[in-house]
């Protein structure tokens, strides 16, 4: 037990004394991340309030007393003809034909013109025994203008709210929101927190395959160097003379590799953590942080070191293989790639991630297990089937690393 101690204890201070290298795995991926997406959300909120504030140019004919208020829309400026100057077919004719043009060199947004008679028409009409066709309104746009087409979704979307306020024949769930407060919380909704509902829906569609892939980074970085490097360099012989097992080397490398991997993904993961609520835009009274219990976060961390002990154990099994470190690096290229497709199987196997025998499966456990922490769906039964599997796939691949140790052609192959 001493020799393991004392092997976790040289390959720690060997990472962490190093000021460089300690700033480049424990300290810069947060960092690089938290300004990333901070950034990004900043950007994506200016971009949003400039849509929010825009106001499009619209031309209409015949607005009937009905939907009056869309000209007092805070998105629309609106230009009315009155009936008088439309009564002329041809001066009418004119002035659709310049609102055509303005509209294709963007100077107008979008021409609506409302028939004749309109509430009357809409008034008299009946679905059934109504022989005639409905009124129509005709929008004139242009679709590959963005503004023009955006113009003309507000407008329809304003005038199928009104349709649907003339054929309402019942309601469903009615209640009263006198104050339109987006905190409404109605009676038949039986969710104890919508809020938390969202936040966690929207962290398992990404955060499982964020979190995986910064805890192989991490592996990676720290597992390739203390390896291949001391291949390289030729420190690993001098390690492997000492009178410790090979086994007890191997178990020693991984553990403290392992821990080295995990500060470096909770650096990323807290990044993420801080960063989300501006890059999703989420309102102040929304926090990621509360929208988990101290289980789910233990659930996590132990399935986090999992998750770093056995990435660490099979990039270290690789590069025993490799001469040099740019060979391992060049070796681990692929598992990157694996990695990176199996994040996609909770998705993929969205209607099995409930049966307990793929929870034996190394990797894929992990994966699905993490997935269902963030959705805040897992069970007990998955937990202890991932953790104790888990355990035991490290344990073999420890023994394997202690083999290979053990085999000279190998580790001294330059």
């Amino acid at each position: 037990m001493n020799n393991i101690l004392n092997i976790m204890k040289k390959e720690l201070l060997r990472f962490i004394l190093d000021k460089k290298i300690a700033f480049q795995i424990f300290i810069l991926p947060g960092l690089l991340i938290y300004v990333t997406y901070s950034f990004m959300g900043y950007a994506m909120k200016e971009i949003s309030q400039k849509e929010e504030t825009k106001k499009y140019n619209i031309e209409m004919v015949g607005v009937p007393q009905s939907v009056a208020n869309i000209k007092k829309d805070k998105s629309f400026k609106v230009k009315e003809y009155s009936a008088d100057k439309v009564k002329d077919k041809e001066h009418f004719e004119v002035i659709k034909n310049n609102a055509k043009e303005k509209i294709m060199s963007e100077k107008l947004d979008a021409f609506v013109i409302f028939p004749d008679a309109f509430d009357e028409k809409v008034k008299q009409y009946n679905v059934i025994e109504s022989k005639e066709l409905p009124a129509n309104v005709e929008i004139y746009y242009s679709s590959d203008k963005e503004n023009s087409n955006t113009a003309y979704q507000c407008i329809e979307n304003y005038l199928n709210e009104y349709e649907k306020t003339i054929s309402n024949k019942f309601d469903i769930n009615r209640e009263k929101n006198k104050n339109n407060d987006k905190d409404f919380k109605s009676k038949y909704d039986l969710a104890e927190k919508k809020d938390n509902v969202d936040v966690k829906k929207m962290m398992s569609l990404f955060l499982p395959m964020l979190v995986i892939m910064m805890i192989f980074s991490g592996a990676m970085a720290s597992a390739t160097e203390s390896i291949a490097g001391e291949k390289e360099r030729g420190t690993m012989a001098t390690l492997l003379v000492t009178p410790v097992k090979r086994t007890h080397i191997s178990l020693g490398k991984i553990l403290s590799l392992s821990i080295i991997a995990v500060m470096s993904g909770l650096s990323s993961f807290v990044g993420i953590i801080l960063s989300l609520p501006k890059l999703m835009m989420l309102d102040g009274d929304v926090s990621l942080t509360n929208a988990y219990g101290c289980k789910d976060y233990v659930v996590l961390i132990i399935v986090i070191c999992l998750s770093a002990c056995l990435f660490t154990s099979i990039i270290a099994i690789v590069s025993s293989f490799a001469k040099n470190l740019k060979d391992a690096q060049t070796a681990i290229a692929p598992l990157t790639l694996i990695i990176v497709g199996s994040s996609f199987l909770p998705a993929l196997l969205d209607n099995m991630t409930e049966q307990l025998p793929l929870y034996a499966v190394p990797l894929i456990n992990i994966i699905m297990l993490i997935n269902r922490i963030f959705s805040g769906t897992y069970g007990n039964a998955e937990i202890i089937i991932t953790v104790v599997t888990s355990i035991i796939y490290i344990g073999i691949l420890a023994c394997f690393l202690g083999k290979l140790f053990n085999n000279e052609k190998i580790i001294f192959d330059k």
